[in-house]
């Protein structure tokens, strides 16, 4: 019996290079989070129209802007949640951690929310 050296691709050498499996449960169980969130951040996105109730009576307002404001506030949910599910594929398909990405894609749907309130508010004169 020859020894022809160090079998390359072992299930040791594998499992190294690979995330663990609680990665991916992590990532999963937040990706169900932000599904059951959407929803309801974009019902509360719909509120910023109540913003135009001091239009009138002396008081400038941009409806456009309103709209505009609401759309970004109430989109922002479902946009942060389909771009982490296609992040989170693409980097469990080359093995990479991915436990992160609903995290940062929540902090920046939550950062367009805001964005979309504002964009609401400063409509007002």
């Amino acid at each position: 019996w020859a020894d022809d050296g160090p079998m390359m691709g072992t299930v040791s050498e594998t499992a190294v290079d690979s995330p663990p499996r609680s990665d991916r449960v992590i990532a999963v169980v937040l990706l169900v989070a932000l599904g059951l969130l959407s929803p309801i951040v974009s019902f509360l996105a719909l509120m910023f129209s109540m913003v135009s109730d001091g239009c009138g009576a002396g008081a400038s307002c941009d409806a456009d802007q309103i709209g505009n404001g609401v759309a970004l506030a109430g989109l922002a949910p479902w946009a942060g949640l389909v771009g982490a599910i296609v992040v989170v594929v693409k980097r469990v398909r080359r093995g990479q951690r991915v436990w992160w990405v609903p995290l940062v894609a929540a902090a920046i749907a939550a950062g367009l929310f805001i964005a979309g309130g504002l964009l609401a508010a400063t409509a007002v004169g």
